[in-house]
């Protein structure tokens, strides 16, 4: 993982603007630690668990991330897409439906990675799905949620994601840093959700992007979703 990571090529392997792009590449690596588990998800775990032993080596990898994610300049050079809309294609307990509610701001404490092609949040909802492609249980549902960005303000803790270590295909990631704000706009629930090579019967969360978590009123005392 690490040699992949850091063929980032003669040019930039010892330039000091280059600490962010191989936290990228980390972050997209297709490998697996122990054949099990992505190195994005133990992340993701560490920061939703928040465990003091573990947060001061979670943070040395968060803060050279966020050297990618957050982009403070106005003149930030981003591969927007044209709609100003990203999708995420994810697995939803039904115990946690009745948090996300119209008008309901939140924060998420982790890394939230979209997708600016709705067909890639679909396959993700698909790799999801029982290998039976049988109904899914109450427990993991799918859904599909929909990220809408203010077309001039954009946001400041999202990036286009355009580094990877070679394991995987580009996915015109976004990548939101952990604790943005998003708020929800509309939900919409469906009867025996399901998704397969057949069907595509899913939730949908419809959720506005907040362009700077640093000027969100009251942003440190906002709920967070225990889903995302």
């Amino acid at each position: 993982m690490q040699e992949n990571a850091f063929r980032a090529g003669e040019d930039e392997l010892y330039r000091k603007d280059s600490i962010p792009f191989i936290a990228v590449r980390l972050w997209t690596t297709g490998e697996k630690l122990g054949g099990r588990v992505e190195l994005c998800s133990i992340l993701n775990q560490a920061l939703r668990e928040d465990e003091v032993d573990v947060m001061p080596h979670v943070a040395v990898i968060v803060r050279a991330l966020n050297m990618q994610c957050v982009c403070r300049t106005v003149g930030q050079h981003i591969k927007w897409p044209s709609s100003n809309t990203c999708f995420r294609g994810s697995a939803l307990p039904r115990c946690h439906q009745g948090f996300f509610s119209a008008g309901k701001m939140y924060r998420v404490p982790m890394y939230l990675a979209t997708s600016a092609d709705d067909e890639v949040a679909i396959e993700f909802m698909q790799r999801l799905a029982p290998a039976n492609g049988s109904q899914q249980p109450s427990f993991q549902e799918p859904v599909m949620w929909i990220f809408h960005f203010d077309p001039q303000k954009r946001c400041k803790q999202v990036n286009f994601i355009d580094k990877t270590d070679g394991t995987v295909g580009g996915e015109d990631e976004f990548l939101f840093a952990p604790y943005s704000v998003f708020t929800v706009q509309r939900v919409e629930w469906v009867d025996a959700p399901r998704v397969n090579e057949h069907e595509q019967v899913f939730h949908t969360i419809e959720v506005k992007v907040e362009p700077d978590n640093a000027k969100v009123d009251k942003g440190l005392t906002l709920p967070l979703a225990p889903w995302a």
